[in-house]
């Protein structure tokens, strides 16, 4: 069985940084899930190694698309989690300590996010990070309620 590296949150809170073997990534999604854990990522160990697994990028001078992407699914596998935006982007941070920049970023946003701005404002206080496209999908999901 091919062995996977994972980031997980617990029930607690915490982030678990571990690997396991399973038959396939979705195997061990669920397994996780099982164990009361809510998966972030999951990567095959051959592919990349687990300090990589964050919201990165080896260049720590800006910030990337894929560092938006990455940025974008951790936190929709939070929110997915039931875990509030505020705990979410909290936890996000913790996950980004190896990415200066990014996790600089995600703490910008949670200190707007806990002083009451709407996380598409944060988001657009981000200067030339996120597109006005994304900054109006997160806006139309709040209007909606749909976040």
């Amino acid at each position: 069985m091919p062995l996977f590296l994972y980031k997980a949150v617990g029930q607690d809170g915490q982030v678990v940084e571990a690997q396991r073997e399973a038959t396939n990534e979705q195997a061990l999604v669920g397994a996780l899930q099982a164990d009361g854990l809510v998966p972030i990522t999951v990567v095959l160990a051959s592919s990349k190694p687990l300090s990589r697994l964050t919201l990165s990028r080896q260049n720590k001078s800006s910030i990337s698309t894929n560092d938006v992407s990455n940025f974008t699914k951790q936190l929709a596998t939070l929110l997915n989690a039931g875990l509030p935006l505020d705990r979410s982007l909290s936890l996000l941070v913790d996950l980004t300590d190896d990415r200066t920049q990014v996790q600089i970023m995600v703490s910008q946003i949670l200190d707007k996010v806990r002083g009451g701005i709407a996380l598409s404002q944060a988001l657009e206080d981000q200067t030339g990070v996120f597109s006005k496209f994304y900054i109006n999908m997160i806006r139309a999901g709040e209007a909606g309620g749909h976040m």
